[in-house]
Parts: C-alpha cells; structure tokens; sequence
C-alpha cells in the first residue's frame, strides 16, 4: 500500500501541490508533501524569521512545528490563531525574547519546546492550553521561575536546566500530575514546602552548577579547553552578563598561578573551589571541615515523594544523607557524586528493595562506606550497607610501618612506643629483622581506643622488592634514620619516594634515632617538606634514654584520628568475622575457603555473596590476604605475618638455593622446606600471583628477576638496512621516581615475549611476531625500548600497555614522562634522533602550536603526527589512532589482496601434469604476467572465513569449471557465494575432459549465457593462444586496482589556481596565482623526459578520488610539489603535503610557481626548509633541466624497487598487516576497556559487533507487491541455500534489498543480531550464537549506537577469522557507507553510549542465556584482564578469574578522590563567602546574541592574556593596595580608551556583516524554496541533482581530508566565504565537474556576495553595490512568485482519502 500511494504521488506530482523531500529522518526516504508540512519543519536552516506558509493556507493540517536552531528572533502573533490542531511546538536553540500571547489559541498544545532563547517570562494565556504535558523552557535568562508554571496542572514534564535560578516556586506543588522534573544546573539551597505534594513525581534531576574536570598528571587545561569546559557547562551565558564580559580570560589569568598561559590540577582545583562557593547550593559551605554534627543540609522535602525512583544530585554540598531516604521504596537510582563535603550514607539505603545503582563519584570526604567497598560497584555497597542495618560500629584502626635502613632502630622503636616509660630493653642487642615482623598495639587517646598494627620492614637492599606488596595508603609510616651516620646517608629520598609513589595518602613521620650518641644533628625539614607533602612532622628520639617518645606518641595519635577512613562504620558482623578469623591464627595461617565460610555462618553472615564481599573487605584491609583466581581462589591466608615469611623465603639474604635468579622446582622444598609440602606448589602460583617469579615454558624453572644478574649479557643490535621493510623506533620512560620492584615485576609480565637466555636484572630481549626489542633500566629513573620489525609501534603499546596497568594496580603515586622520537629523525636513520617529550606535546597542543623542531638537526615537525605517534591518552587521541591504523589497514590490505582468486577442484589438479592443461601452470604463468593470484594448494585447508576475506578482496573471480567442480559441494557453495553473492567479476575457464557440467540444473543453469575460455584436455596443443585468450579476458573483467600496470614514480602535488591550462577551461583567475610556469606544462615536460608522473586530472576516477590519492602517492618515490601563496593558504594541499611529508615520509622536491613568497613563512614554507628548491616564478633557461636532474637522482637512489616502501616479500607483508591489524584492535580494546572500567555492572563481556541477522525464507512473511519479478538466477538461488554459503555469505539472499521501498534505505528495515566477542589478540571472533536485536533497530536505535558499532565494524572489516554478514552483500556497502558518514558516528566521547549498549546486550543476553558468550574472564601472564573462549584460553596459558567477585570489570574502579578540591575550600577565606554571594545576587544571565554566530574566526581569548600582566579582579582576590588599586585603574582606562577607539569600527562592521548574513540567509532560502517549487511544477529534477552531486563530492573530499588529521572545527572557523567557493569550484573541476555546468550552478546570491566583498575590499561604493543588489533581487522576487505552484489545496490528503475509500 505505501509504495502505490507514493507512485500516486510521484505520477501526479504536479496537480497535487506538493513538493518532493528526501526526509531527515530516514536515508533515501522520500516525502511528497504539502508546502505547509514542508515550512513547518526547518531545523538548524539559518531562517531569520517563520516561514509564512506555516501559518498558510494548510495550517489547520499541522500537528507540529519544529523550527529550532534558527536565527529567529520574534514569532508572528497571527501564526498561534491559524494552528488550532498544534500538538507539538519547538522553537528551541533561537533569539525569541517572548512568546506572543496567542498561543493560548493552540488548545491542544502537547509539548512547548522554547529551551535556549531569551526568554524572561512566559505568557499568562498558556494557562488556556489545558492538555499541555511537556514544557522546556532551560537555558533562558528568566530571573524566577515563571509564575504561569505552576497553574499548568496537566504538565508531566518540566526542564528547567542551566538557567541559574536561586529556587522553586512556593507553589510547584499545584502541579500534582507532575511526573518528571529536570532542573539541573540551577542554584537551589532550599525547597519550597510544596514540593511534599508532588506525589507523581518518578524522575529528579537537580544537580548544581557543574565544576571543571580537573587535569590528570603531567597534564594541564588551556585557554581553550578552559573556554570549552565553561561552554559544555553553560557557565558562558553568566559570564557574558554585561559585568563579567572582560572577566572570562581574567578568571583564567588569575587562576593561573605561574602565568604560564594554562592551569594545572591545583590551579583547576582552585577555580573549583571558587566556582562551588560562589553558586547557591544544598547543603554545607564554609572553611572548616563538616563534622557527624554538622547539619546535613539535605533537601528533606524530597523524601516526602515517595513515588520517586530516580534522583540526581550532584554537585552539592550536604554532609550527609538522611536515615529518612528509606521512605523512597520505589528508589532504583541515587547519584550524589561531585560531593565535596559528604561524609556518609545511611544504612537504610540497604532496606530500598528496588535500588540498582548508587553513585557516590568524586566524593572526597566520604568514609561510609569506605572507598575500597564503594570501589568494588553497586552490588558490594548495597550489600556492605544491608549488613549494617543489624548493626554497625566506628572503626578507628590503622597500620603502623616502621622503614628505613637497617640497623636505624626500628624494632627498637617499637618496643619504646609499646612500653609505659618509653624505653627500650636493649641489653640484649637488637636481632636483625628478616622480611617484616608484624604486630598489634592497642593504645587510649582521649577517651578513644586507637588500634594499630605494627609492621617493621627489614633494611636490607634485597627485601625491597617485596615492601610494595605491603605497602598501604591506610598506614602511618615511621621513617628512621641513625643521626649519628648523617641524613646523606639514610636513604631518606629512597624512603620518601617510594611511600609517596605507593601509598600517596598516608601521612609520614621523619625520625632521627640514636639523639642520645650525639651532641649535634642536622636535616634541611624545609626542603624536605616542599618536596615531599605528606611529611607530617620531624621528630628526634631516642629508645635508650625515651627522649621524645612522649612527644611523638602524642602526635602520632592525633594525626592518625584526622585520616579520612578514622570512624568509618563497619558492620558488627564483619568485625566479629573479623575477630573469629583473628582466634583462629595460633592454629593454622592458611585455611581452606570452604572453612573460611563455615566461620562467617558463625558469626552471622548466612549469603554466599555476602561472605564473598565480606573476604574481599578483610582483604583490602590486609586482615588477610585471598586471591580470586581458579588456581589460588580454594585458599585463604589468615596471617598476614606467613605470607611476608614465604616471600623473605625466596629473596632472603641467609643462605639460599636460588642462584643467578633461577629457582629450580627441584629445590621447593628447600626454599620452603619449613612449610607443608602439600603447599608447595600453590606457594609457586602465589609467588607468580605477585608478580615475584615466572614459569620458563621449557625448563622447570621459575626466573625471579629481582635476583638476577646485574652483568648486562653480550648481545648484537644491528642497525636496519634501508629498504629491508624493517623500522626501529623507541620510546624513553623517564620517572620523577622509579620504585624498586616496578621495573621486575614489568619483566615477569612480558615474559611471554620474553629471550628467557637474554634477561638480566636491569634488562630483557623480547621477541614477538617478526619484532626484535630489548627493554632497559640503563639509570636509576630511566627506562628505554628499542624495537626493530615491520611495525614496532605494536610492541612499543604492548609494552606500554603493561607498565601503565602496573602503575595503576600499585604504583598509583608514580609520575613520569616519555619520549618519542623525531620522525624525520627516525626516517634517516639517524643513531643519535632527537627526542620529543610526551609534555612537551602535549602542551604545544594546547597553546596550538602547529610544529615543533627538533634541536639536534633542527627538523620541523607537525604536532597533530606527533600526537599521533604518541599512546592514545583521551577520546580524541583514540580516534586519532583508530582512523591512523584503519587508513594504514586499508592501503596494505590493497597492497596484498590478489588481482586473481583461483578456484579450482582438486580432482583436476593431479600431481602429474602430463597430457592436461593443469590450473597450477595457468596460476605460474598469470604471476609471470605480474597477476597477483590467490590459488591454494590442494593440501592446504583453508577456513571458510579466510577463503571468504581473500574472495572478497580480490579484484576477479577465475574458476576452472569442470565436471568435477560441478559435482563437488564445497566448490559449487564457492562459486554461489562469489557469483550470487559477492557479484565478483568471473572468467570462467573450462577444463577436464568435456562440457557435461553444462548440462546440471545447479553451475551450469546460471552459467547458461556465461562466455567462457576452451581449455580443455584436447586444447593442450594450442595452450599459448587460449593463454593469450585467458589474459585478454582478464583484462577486460579488472574494474579496479591492476598489479600488472606501472605506477608512476613522481607524484604531481599543485593547486588549479597556479595553473593557466586550468584557468583557461574555466578555473577563477586570481592575482599573483599565476607565474612563468605552468605546473601541467612543467609535468609535460617530465613525462616528455621518460619520468612518469600521477596527476589528478588523469588518475582519478579508478577507484574513488582519495583512494586513487592514497594509492598514488603509496607508489611514489618522489613528491614534486608546485608550492605557492595559494597552495599554502589551501587546507586540502596542506595536508597532502603533510601526509606525503611527515606520515609516508616520501622525498619532496619543491617547484615555486605563482608570483608571491608568502609562503615561505606559512606552515608549508617551514616544514620543506630541508627540501630542495626550483624557481619557476621568473623566465629561467635552467630550471627545467634543474627540476628532471633532482627527480631522476631521487629515483635512482632508491634502487629497483617497483613500488614506494613495497620492498618486503609477502611474508613480511602478511606479518605487517597482522601487528597493525592487532595494534588496531589493542588500541580499541583500550578504550572500551577504560569504559567499562567506568559501568557498574558486574563482570560482563566487553567487545559486541552488530550484524545483519541471517534470515531463512518462511521468516519473512510481507512481500513487496510491486516487486519486479525474479529473474532465473534468483530462482534458483532460492532452490538451493549450500552450506558453505550458509557459514560465509554475509546476508541470506532474501533479506530485505534496495527494491524493497523508495521510502527507507534497505539496511534501516534489515533485520540486526549482535556477536559477544573473544578479545584474542590475534582476531577477535565470536564462538556463540548470535543474539537477535529488537526487530526496529535500524530505524529506532542504529542512530543513537552507531558511534559505537561504526568503530567496531571499521576494525572487524580486516579481522580474517571472523566473517560478517554486512561485509558480504551490495546493501552493506550503504551501511557502511552511512556509518562512515554519520554525524552522529563520530562523537569522540561516546561512553555513556558504549554503557547503554552494553547494558542492553547483558539483558538480552541474560533473557536468552547465551552464559555471556562462552566467554571467560581470565588474567593474562602481563597482568592484562580480557575475555578468552575455551580454546585460547588454553593456548594463550590465562588464569581464569572467579566470577563471584562482584567489582567492576577490569578490576576495582579507581575513585576520584582527590583531595585537593577540598584542601582548597577548606582554604578560602570566610571573609570572601559573603563576596561572593553578593556577586550572585547581582548578576543575571546574557542574552543570545544571533551576531556572535556570524563570526567566521573565533577569537582566541589566550592571546590577550600576558604572562606578565598582573590584573587581578577584585572578586577572586585578597584586598588589594592602594598602589595595585591605581595600577588597575590606569590599565583598565587604556583598556576603555582602546575599546572607544575600536567602537565606531567595529559597530560599521557589525551592520555590515548582520546585512550581508541576513541576505545571504534570504537568499539561500529563496533558493531552496525555488528548487523545491521548480519540481512542483515539473522543473528538472536531474539538473539540481547534478548540482548537488558535485557538493556531495567536495564535502567528501574535505571530509577526507579531516580523516588523515585535518581539525574540522579549526576549518570551518577559517574558512571564508571566498576561499569556501574557490575551493568548490577547484574540486569539483578535479572530481570530474564540468566546467561550464560549474558556472551555470553558481547563484545568484553566490556572485552578489562576492562581487560586493571585492567591491568593497577595493574600495567600492557601498551604496550603488546594495542599489545593484536590490534590483537583482526584485527580479528574482518576480521570478519565484511565477514559480509558485497554481495547486490551492493540499491535494495530496484528498486523493489518499479518495484512494483509501476505493479500496474499502
């Protein structure tokens, strides 16, 4: 029915009124609708005002007018009288300054949508539009909540965001129906007593006024990131109000300490704390710390709703949350992060049955629940909270470590502290002590009981790679140092450095012992405290005499109650768990977890899923010590004292049986021979669970590295042969501080890849996949990797990869840096490259910079290729990588797929060649014609995916047709799926003994009409001429890449601009463009000299415009580059450059044409200093000659090679291609991984790819009636469905195709599955089956997730092991297509979407119990948490990890609780609070300027902000002097005097911009409303289209052209209206445009604009330009109004109601 209605239409289009619309909705949907339905809906159109036919003639049809994202400054008072039907109305994102008070008219007014305007009120007369249900009225400049609100009664939905207001109206609880209310971004600190009524209520959104993300470490925000933040956040709009208008860069410069032009995490965290105090919010403000007492400030009014199930309150400031949140039964989510002051939660939260999730992120003060519960997810919390309901008690406990070198008094020290005169018994020496004796001291401070347990580390050297594991933020440290040796002596940096990288929280104790052997002692404490915050104090004791023990005791006990986790609430279950555990030590120290539960029955925890998180607890507490891998998991260490005994077993500095590092497993039971040896083994799996030891795989033997060899062994580094396809590159870890142990334990993790013979202590030999590398500590703080093979970048983020997961397991506090090498450096192999610090980039990518140099040969270098070159850190740095590896996947995969896919059956390839024409010899003597051929042997099986990948990529089908291959089912499935299929061109050979295959019902029906080459047995004879025959026939089949063909070795790069040739047949002349030489004619001269070149206007159009670009300059050996003023002001060449230059880093010789030399100092003009240099500006008898010699030596250098940097043989090809196609896939991986890091879901999968669902025919049960009919072939498609076919062909052959509708693309109505995949590095693959997908995802959710499934699809499209159903058919081509060109595809922050999808797949797959893919989690070797099938789980050696540990994926979310946020609101001063509230009070919110939109250049704020100018604004700082006062004055009376100068200027300006932006705006909607009237009255359809076709060609290139690294924003910034022309019209020319057709395509409105811009940039007259206009624009009026359609009614809904009435 729907496809006979539109050709109804489509037949009598012109008496129906109506105009043709493709829909913005649906791809390829196409509408033919009235011209009032075609006005009601102009989205983001640039219209000034709403279009009449709007409130025409068709008014009473429209239910809905979306108009948002407009200029629209005021809506006609008449256009509400003529929609009595309106339903739905947004004006949204526009300039109205009210709504006119007809609106009232629209009685069956559904949902207002007039967010961000600025609007100050609403009118009264909506109280008229009784069924009013939604209303948005965020992001305005209303000072109140506006009145009429409340006394809409019907309303369901309120958003009121971002608009700053200061509280609700006494009367919102009138709204009793109302559901849902959004008012986040406001600066409420109360609610109305009202608010009790709203007993509807399900959905709160009323979170304060958002802060800045603070930086990480080692990075900062710039001006510009600064800038964005206050955007995103809508702080913008407060800080345009007139008062703060100069102040938004000021905020910047003052918070900008060191005025180095950007802010680090103490500058951000700074701002934040002004920012929180100075906008009204709930709960608590002021300088001192909150307290238990301190009143909660927790809006009670909403626990009165009790129907609320969703509550968002972040960014406030209550200290707590009240017992009374247990009234919410139908509570499912509370978010509270952001929350600066809150120390704890209520128990009762535990008693909401339907809670699902609780966020408490970036909550720094809270200590209830404590961090390590919060970090292990929903589940653990909910359940810890649930325990706490029987009954819970305040914990104040902590560990007491003593460190320091030996023989500093440490074990001394301890029994002064526990003894009652403070005095140590040392008559009897004191024993050295071996590991860490461990011990417990319970003491009374004021009233309170105050427990620690003591651990006192052993001094020695060797033990310190044992010390991290024990190590803990929970603790006090006591530092001891002997002040008769001197602190130079005591290894206090050592000490200091490794407590603050490993327990960067915990406050430290300096001690100098012995003060009673000596009269006199220094240590510099000042500058020791500068460095090391976390000094709590110096003190200097002695145990022998008790001199200062009192006085350390007593301050040791008082820092010790300000810690965070002092008071914590633990259940009374846990601790007498705890205690049980504790009675049970005298013993056993281990015991066997079933035991383990047994003992927590007793003490009352009954759950298996409660005395699992009640285990991890005591854990995270050391209280003991289990693991939760399937080897270690059946045991749990209930002494912590045992398993530091067995580590000092195997680094112990008595006498030992592990020699040289090496641990024989004969030797166990001597190294533990005081231990059961039952136990023997699972203490080996213990020591590898620390990371201690590694298991040789061919020898019995465990390495520990830590004991091996300093002596670095002899080893050859060779250097690598130019053109050998083998690169070096490296990167340089340098640490602020390099911890003992984390350089080992990076050892043990990349044992694997490791030369068991080549491992020494400081150092290890990798091998991986072709790749050499050796790993070095060569200083104390240094790291460096080396790696030589195809592509090292792989191992290089391997290895990366494996210390960055270290760091964040255990070394948290650990700062560094690295370095990469220059890449011109690199390219020349030069032995001593300069290196680019990873800072150093970064920071220049900030203050965007575009180069740096490098100081060792002074190379310029791009910071986007650097950024590039460095690991993927944020969103944007992934995407970066991703298109890099994609782009590079792409180009090799060309590179090696075969011209040639051979099949053949192997009952015609006999071993014997003799009397047959053997398809083994055509396959030789296709390759002698330089074919590319894909022919297995017939020994060798191939999987059905790879022969699909291989089929795929090849460019011709040959098949050697027989009566055996028609007989043979893998073979006829084979020729099905490349025939029906993959409509792969084919040649079809005929072999064996005859043409009996002819006669089958099966290959020879569809081969009926095929043309085919005759050799048979009998056409032995006359093999050379069926050869000849064979290879003419190929020939004509090759539609795309030809291996057989030469390939230029010269890549002509130039703008159109520079030539005459060009600007001859049409190109825009422009001054200076053009010089002596012609770059078309100085091409001509090099071919006519035998050098033969790529040009685009002979090249393109083979394979698409880019991929012809890419392959062109892949196959080059030399750039010649026609530089210019206007080759270096064009993006698009800049980048080409770039991409020859820098990323291919091909040879580029430079000829100037054109007349200027502006670009020498351009971009451009700096990187191609080290180029050499043609002169073609000026007449020159050499030049030519010059140009050739420089081209021929470039090629000649080179050597033979056929093609650019195609020197390695196909093994080395395939290897490449694997280690980028997994580097691909690690960099991926990694990003999905920190995502899910970030869901509290549980442990789930990680990696899903969506797929066309595999239909059978009875599935589809709706035919299209007006379907062709099928032809033969189809038929007997149909017939058959083969099995191979059914495992490789990607889309069942009936699935939906593009015939189906006119109205929707056919991959929106195709029917979508999902896989789970196996995160296997070598191909991830999936081993399950598929899960079906709502059967309305493509038109309802493919939008909302295509960020996410675009990027898997774009990785998975080169995965050889894994075949998808969209790859394989014409209407995945769309698909992809559409994904790769989404806007919505290519979010680069695209978490929250990723959650969402992930969470759908969990509960579909939990409804269809596919047991998460068949998936296990597992622990790999280098510490690594992914996903494995059974199969690689055993080949890969992975721990699997147990399933009942119910923390995130990827392990324990890190939490953000950095204190540093609350250190800085704890330091502002009370004084300043009342400041800043005035300040509030005094502001309101900016309005819209439409003006601001119309600036080309967006103003870079930073440039004004000098280091040295010292102009602080009152607000944020201290009382000024009188002195800085006048300073101020006087600076800010130059500022005004140079802003008066400027105003008359700028105010021209600005009118002359608003009229030529109000007519261009005019003008191109009269354009569009003439197209669309020219097809209403039978205009030429197929014209515009030609028109448009061209547009649609040069935003793909441009789009290209940001694929290979191009800013878009930056571009469309810089972009002007005449360089947008030229461009299109230069690029339409190079696509295949017309010249003529260009001319003719240019509007009127394009050349008024242009001709008025030059005008007046000559100096014209503005006045007789605007007459000239007018008159032209009059003539196009009176053109438009004989356009217009005769058609009066909207005919189209008249003739469906009269078809629909035949019908029934």
């Amino acid at each position: 029915m729907p496809q006979y209605l539109q050709k109804v239409a489509k037949i009598n289009q012109a008496d129906l009124g109506c105009v043709k619309v493709e829909s913005t909705l649906n791809t390829g949907n196409i509408l033919y609708i009235c011209e009032g339905h075609h006005a009601s809906v102009k989205i983001d159109e640039g219209f000034v005002n709403v279009l009449p036919e709007v409130y025409g003639k068709y008014s009473h049809f429209l239910l809905s007018v979306d108009i948002p994202a407009n200029k629209i400054t005021k809506l006609p008072s008449k256009m509400f009288k003529a929609l009595p039907n309106l339903a739905e109305f947004d004006c949204s994102n526009n300039f109205l300054d009210k709504i006119p008070s007809t609106i009232g008219c629209c009685k069956k007014l559904y949902s207002l949508s007039c967010a961000t305007n600025n609007l100050e009120n609403l009118p009264e007369s909506l109280t008229q539009c009784k069924e009013i249900h939604r209303l948005d009225i965020s992001e305005n400049t209303m000072s109140v909540f506006p009145p009429v609100v409340t006394k809409l009664t019907s309303l369901r939905r309120i958003y009121a965001n971002c608009m700053f207001l200061a509280a609700l109206p006494e009367n919102i609880g009138d709204l009793v129906h109302l559901e849902k209310l959004y008012a986040n971004g406001n600066c409420f600190s109360s609610l109305p007593k009202s608010f009790t009524k709203l007993q509807a209520l399900n959905d709160l959104g009323m979170y304060g006024v958002p802060l800045l993300p603070v930086p990480k470490a080692r990075k900062v925000m710039s001006y510009d990131q600064f800038m964005s933040k206050i955007k995103m956040w809508k702080l913008d709009r407060w800080l345009n109000d007139p008062k703060h208008t100069s102040e938004k860069e000021r905020m910047f410069q003052y918070f900008d300490k060191d005025n180095n032009g950007v802010l680090d995490a103490d500058e951000v965290c700074k701002l934040n704390a002004y920012l929180f105090n100075l906008f009204p919010r709930f709960g608590y403000k002021g300088s001192a710390p909150p307290d238990d007492d301190t009143p909660s400030g927790f809006p009670m009014e909403l626990l009165e709703c009790r129907s609320l199930e969703y509550i968002n309150l972040y960014f406030h400031g209550f200290v707590s949350i009240p017992p009374e949140i247990e009234n919410l039964q139908e509570l499912r989510m509370l978010n509270v992060s952001n929350n600066p002051n809150l120390l704890s939660v209520p128990a009762e939260l535990g008693k909401i049955s339907t809670l699902i999730r609780m966020d408490f992120d970036s909550c720094a003060s809270l200590h209830t629940p404590p961090k390590e519960i919060r970090a292990k997810g929903f589940s653990v919390m909910y359940a810890y909270l649930r325990s706490m309901i029987s009954g819970s008690v305040p914990c104040k406990r902590t560990k007491l470590m003593l460190v320091g070198l030996g023989g500093a008094g440490k074990t001394s020290l301890v029994e002064a502290l526990m003894s009652k005169d403070g005095k140590a018994n040392l008559s009897h020496g004191e024993a050295i002590t071996d590991g860490i004796d461990i011990s417990n001291w319970t003491v009374r401070h004021e009233d309170e009981s105050l427990t620690y347990s003591v651990w006192d580390f052993a001094g020695q050297t060797v033990y310190y790679n044992t010390h991290q594991f024990f190590l803990s933020n929970r603790a006090v440290y006591l530092l001891l140092w002997n002040v008769r040796l001197g602190y130079e002596h005591a290894g206090l940096d050592f000490w200091l450095s490794s407590i603050s990288v490993q327990a960067p929280k915990a406050p430290i104790f300096v001690i100098g012992s012995h003060v009673d052997q000596v009269s006199k002692f220094e240590i510099p404490m000042n500058e020791m405290r500068e460095r090391y915050k976390q000094i709590a104090g110096f003190h200097f004791v002695s145990s022998y005499t008790g001199k200062g023990i009192m006085e350390l005791q007593q301050k040791l006990f008082s820092v010790t109650l300000e810690q965070q986790y002092m008071g914590e609430q633990i259940p009374e279950v846990w601790l007498q768990f705890e205690n049980n555990v504790i009675g049970t030590r005298s013993k056993s120290n281990v015991m066997e977890y079933t035991e383990l539960e047994k003992l927590a029955n007793i003490s009352g925890i009954f759950d298996k899923i409660e005395v699992h998180q009640a285990v991890r607890f005591l854990h995270d507490l050391g209280s003991l010590q289990h693991f939760t891998t399937e080897k270690l998991k059946t045991k749990v260490v209930i002494n912590p004292q045992w398993i530091v005994d067995v580590m000092a077993c195997v680094v112990s500095v008595k006498n030992s049986p592990i020699q040289n590092g090496r641990l024989n497993h004969s030797d166990i039971g001597v190294v533990w021979k005081d231990y059961p040896a039952d136990l023997h083994d699972w203490l080996l799996e213990l020591t590898e669970a620390y990371d201690l030891t590694f298991r040789l795989d061919d020898k019995p033997v465990n390495l520990v590295p830590c004991l091996m060899p300093e002596k670095q062994p002899d080893f050859q580094w060779e250097d690598v042969e130019k053109n050998s396809g083998i690169k070096e590159n490296k990167m340089i870890y340098k640490f602020d501080y390099l911890p003992a142990g984390l350089f080992n334990r990076g050892q043990v993790r990349l044992h694997q890849i490791s030369d068991s013979a080549h491992i020494w202590k400081r150092g290890s030999f990798l091998h991986k996949n072709g790749h050499r590398a050796v790993l070095i500590q060569n200083r104390e703080s240094e790291l460096i990797l080396r790696v030589q093979g195809p592509r090292p970048e792989n191992v290089i983020f391997l290895v990366h990869e494996v210390f960055e997961g270290l760091i964040s397991e255990s070394f948290r506090g650990v700062t560094y840096d690295f370095q990469i090498p220059c890449p011109n450096c690199l390219a020349a192999g030069v032995k001593d490259m300069h290196m680019f610090s990873a800072s150093t980039i970064r920071r220049a990518i900030a203050l965007k910079s575009p180069f740096l140099q490098c100081v060792t040969y002074f190379h310029v270098t791009s910071c986007n290729d650097l950024l590039a070159s460095m690991p993927p850190d944020s969103h944007s740095d992934f995407d970066i990588h991703l298109v890099q590896s994609i782009r590079s996947l792409r180009d090799l995969r060309k590179d090696l797929a075969a011209d040639l896919f051979l099949s053949y059956c192997a009952k015609d390839a006999p071993k014997s060649r003799k009397g047959i024409i053997h398809p083994a010899q055509v396959c030789e003597d296709l390759r002698q014609a330089n074919y590319k051929c894909w022919f297995p042997k017939p020994e060798e099986k191939m999987s059905a995916e790879e022969m699909a990948h291989s089929l795929s990529d090849a460019a011709v089908f040959v098949v050697f047709m027989s009566v055996n291959y028609a007989q043979d089912k893998d073979c006829v499935d084979l020729f099905k799926f490349a025939r029906l299929t993959l409509k792969k061109p084919m040649v079809v050979v005929a072999v064996g003994e005859n043409f009996d295959w002819k006669k089958g019902v099966g290959v020879g029906f569809i081969l009926a009409d095929e043309v085919f080459v005759n050799m048979i047995n009998s056409k032995v004879g006359v093999y050379d001429t069926k050869l000849k025959e064979l290879k003419e026939t190929i020939a004509s089949r090759m539609t795309g890449k030809v291996s057989m063909g030469v390939k230029p070795p010269c890549f002509f790069s130039y703008t159109w601009v520079n030539s005459a040739n060009a600007v001859a047949q049409g190109t825009r002349k422009l001054d200076n463009a053009l010089g002596y030489a012609d770059p078309r004619g100085i091409r001509d001269f090099l071919e006519e000299n035998n050098v033969k070149c790529w040009i685009d206007v002979e090249q393109v159009g083979k394979n698409g415009l880019f991929d012809d670009i890419s392959s062109g300059l892949l196959s080059a050996r030399v750039v010649v580059v026609c530089v210019s003023d206007q080759y270096a002001d064009s993006e698009t060449c800049q980048r080409e450059f770039r991409y020859a230059a820098n990323t291919l880093g091909l040879p580029v010789i430079l000829a100037v044409v054109g007349k200027g030399n502006r670009w020498r100092n351009s971009e451009v003009g700096v990187l191609s200093l080290k180029y050499p240099l043609v002169s073609f500006q000026e007449k020159s008898d050499t030049a030519y000659e010059n140009l050739l010699a420089l081209v021929r030596q470039e090629i000649e250098s080179q050597g033979p090679t056929k093609e650019q940097k195609n020197a390695q043989n196909d093994e080395t090809k395939n290897m490449s291609f694997t280690e980028l196609f997994e580097l691909a896939q690690r960099k991926l991986l990694r990003q999905l991984s920190l995502f899910a890091e970030n869901q509290d879901i549980g442990a789930y999968p990680r990696l899903f790819v969506v797929d066309f669902l595999k239909r059978t025919l009875d599935e589809d049960a709706d035919k299209d009636e007006t379907e062709d009919t099928k032809d033969e072939v189809e038929v007997e498609e149909k017939k058959s469905k083969p099995k191979l076919l059914k495992r490789m062909s990607s889309v069942d052959q009936h699935t939906f195709t593009k015939k189906i509708s006119e109205l929707k693309a056919a991959f929106r109505v195709q029917r979508y599955c999902l896989h789970i995949l196996c995160e296997h590095e070598e191909g991830w693959h999936s081993v399950s089956d598929p899960i079906s997908l709502p059967h309305d995802f493509g038109e309802t959710l493919l939008d909302r997730y295509s960020p996410f499934v675009s990027r898997m699809l774009a990785v998975m499209k080169f995965n050889k092991n894994f075949s998808l159903n969209c790859l394989q058919h014409e209407m995945g081509d769309d698909y992809l297509k559409w994904l790769e060109e989404s806007p919505a595809a290519n979010i680069s922050d695209y978490q929250q979407i990723y959650h969402d999808f992930r969470q759908i797949v969990k509960d579909l797959d939990e409804d269809t119990q596919k047991a998460m893919g068949k998936l296990s989690r597992c622990r790999l070797q280098n510490g690594k948490t992914i996903w494995l099938c059974n199969q690689h789980l055993t080949s890969m050696k992975a721990t699997v990890l147990s399933m009942d540990d119910g923390s995130s994926e990827g392990g324990e979310k890190v939490l953000a609780d950095d204190q540093r946020l609350v250190q800085s609101l704890r330091a502002f001063p009370d004084a300043d609070l009342d400041k800043v509230r005035e300040e509030f009070q005094a502001t309101k919110l900016s309005k819209r300027n439409p003006d601001a939109l119309n600036t080309a250049v967006a103003e870079s704020k930073v440039v004004s902000v000098h280091p040295g100018q010292a102009v602080k604004p009152t607000k944020y700082a201290m009382p000024q002097t009188e002195s800085e006062k006048e300073k101020e004055v006087e600076i800010q009376q130059n500022q005004n005097d140079l802003m008066e100068k400027k105003s008359v200027h700028k105010q021209e300006e600005a009118s002359l911009n608003v009229e030529l932006d109000s007519d261009l705006v005019r003008n191109e909607a009269k354009f569009n409303r003439r197209r669309e009237y020219s097809f209403s009255i039978g205009g030429d359809e197929e014209e515009e289209n030609q028109k448009e076709t061209i547009e649609a060609k040069f935003n793909r290139r441009r789009e290209y052209s940001f694929s290979i690294g191009g800013d878009e924003e930056e571009e469309n910034q810089m972009e002007t209206n005449e360089a947008k022309l030229n461009r299109r019209r230069e690029y339409s020319f190079s696509i295949g445009g017309d010249e003529e057709e260009e001319n003719q395509m240019e509007t009127n409105e394009a050349k008024f604009n242009r001709r008025r811009e030059y005008s007046f940039s000559i100096g014209g007259d503005e006045e007789e330009e605007t007459k000239k206009i007018e008159g032209t624009k009059s003539q196009t009026r009176e053109r438009l109004e004989k356009a217009k359609p005769k058609s009066k009614t909207c005919s189209l809904m008249v003739n469906v109601i009269q078809i629909l009435k035949f019908i029934y």
